[in-house]
């Protein structure tokens, strides 16, 4: 038989055998496995919970499994669904990048980047004029990741970013991370400050109530241990993944908190605060610039991640 002719056998048995299964249920089951709950699943898919319930039914009748079971507040994946997951994740994230390549190739003209709005002020000016030299057509979308990893490694996996700017690398076989920069940290309080003058030290801080970022970075949450570890237990009264809210609570109240030292030279006459030093040093906090390996298939873009890197590098 000619093989071509045998190729298209098998090509037309293939349709034949898996024509019964509908191949966008495995985005919902993708979309569950790495949210683990059906609420998620449709916030990340733009559809109704109701929808993502009823897809996962179809796939549960088709597989004659239950896939994902209650634990708590989250679904747990079965060993089917284990299974399935590693059988298909190569391949559905390759035909995500495909496609998204395709997409990028034909008509697309924004450049979306997903980053917290402090790094974004680190970085989005420099970026604007790259893309004013490099893609003056392009219009910049910037999308606010919340200090949240879980947002930022979504951005990159179902191509909703094509730049991502975080505090932590993100390590990926699809993915490739920059260390762009290193923020030096100083603790603040208000120039009136009642008992802080220009210093803090552990009694002092055993004493004093602390503002925090809220994040679910491991690079932030270590850095906090650090701190934690050096100057002991501290008392917080108040989170927030916004600098700029702590910032605003620091200069209206007693409370102390840490901030890079570029937001405070920059904002410190603005928040009417003041900068304390310490018998210990602070870890810097590193910000990396993330994106596919697929979008340097667009060489304006990679000419700009190139300049970033000279950039700050320099």
């Amino acid at each position: 038989m000619n093989p071509d002719l045998q190729k298209d056998e098998f090509k037309k048995d293939d349709f034949k055998r898996d024509k019964s299964f509908d191949y966008n249920l495995l985005t919902t089951f993708h979309a569950i496995y790495s949210q683990k709950s059906v609420t998620k699943a449709s916030v990340l898919l733009n559809i109704s919970p109701s929808a993502v319930s009823q897809s996962l039914n179809k796939l549960r009748g088709y597989f004659s499994d239950p896939l994902f079971v209650r634990e708590g507040s989250n679904l747990s994946a079965t060993v089917t669904a284990v299974n399935l997951f590693s059988a298909t994740q190569e391949s559905f994230e390759a035909l995500t990048r495909n496609v998204s390549v395709y997409m990028n190739s034909t008509a697309r003209n924004r450049l979306i980047v997903s980053c917290p709005p402090y790094i974004s002020m680190r970085v989005l000016p420099v970026l604007m004029a790259l893309v004013k030299e490099i893609m003056p057509n392009t219009k910049v979308v910037h999308a606010d990741n919340g200090s949240s990893v879980m947002l930022s490694s979504e951005a990159l996996q179902y191509r909703k970013a094509d730049l991502v700017f975080d505090c932590d690398p993100h390590y990926s076989s699809s993915a490739v991370t920059y260390p762009i920069l290193s923020e030096e940290l100083t603790f603040v309080c208000r120039k009136d400050h009642p008992r802080l003058n220009d210093s803090l030290d552990k009694e002092q801080a055993a004493l004093e109530q602390f503002s925090i970022l809220e994040s679910d970075g491991p690079a932030i949450k270590l850095a906090q241990q650090n701190i934690t570890d050096n100057i002991g237990e501290r008392t917080f009264c108040f989170r927030s993944s916004s600098l700029f809210s702590i910032l605003s609570v620091v200069e209206n109240s007693d409370t102390v908190a840490i901030v890079p030292i570029w937001l405070f030279n920059k904002f410190h006459t603005t928040f009417n605060i003041k900068s304390l030093s310490t018998e210990f040093p602070l870890s810097p906090i590193n910000i990396y610039m993330v994106h596919n390996k697929t979008s340097l298939q667009n060489k304006a873009l990679g000419k700009i991640v190139e300049k970033i890197n000279n950039h700050f590098g320099a």
